[in-house]
């Protein structure tokens, strides 16, 4: 790319055209045209930034189990960090050995586990409400089996599954009107 650009400014091809003929940002082009050799990418070093007068402490916080983001930026805040609480979350999502709390199970469930042996124990993980809505209107019988234990699960409460009932009801009156 940078060879073609430098080719086409030598040609006399204005910036503007170039840019829109390769497809690239108008700054790149710029930067390719002025440039004696090709502009080597700077390489980012990774480190802690801010954090870095914190690191001792968040890594014995860490080792004592303390996975909360929040409190330990809340924590750093006292101790002088002026920092984000994102940077912090960052730090740490870098380093969590498990899923955070509050993981929706989508992302908790590991290639070897199943959704219905996740981090809610014996019980199938319980699926969300658009898909609660649309399992509800669907036949009972083109519902998988992880499904069907969630519905159940759900269903031991009378008023949801009073709000089933009226649901399944509704859709087979709809499927006979032929909408």
């Amino acid at each position: 790319m940078y060879e073609e650009v430098r080719r086409r400014v030598a040609a006399g091809e204005r910036l503007l055209t170039i840019s829109r003929t390769m497809g690239l940002a108008r700054g790149t082009v710029r930067s390719y045209a002025h440039a004696q050799q090709f502009p080597e990418r700077a390489v980012r070093e990774s480190g802690l930034g801010i954090l870095a007068p914190y690191r001792e402490y968040l890594e014995a916080r860490l080792a004592e189990g303390n996975e909360n983001a929040a409190a330990l930026w809340r924590e750093l805040q006292d101790c002088g960090f002026a920092g984000s609480a994102k940077q912090v979350h960052r730090w740490l999502n870098q380093r969590r050995t498990t899923p955070a709390k509050f993981t929706p199970h989508k992302w908790r469930t590991g290639p070897t586990e199943t959704a219905s042996t996740s981090a809610t124990g014996p019980f199938p993980a319980l699926i969300s409400p658009r898909q609660l809505a649309w399992r509800l209107v669907q036949a009972p019988q083109s519902i998988d089996t992880a499904t069907t234990e969630a519905l159940a699960r759900i269903s031991q409460d009378p008023e949801v599954a009073k709000g089933r009932d009226l649901v399944r009801r509704f859709a087979e009156l709809i499927g006979r009107c032929g909408v």
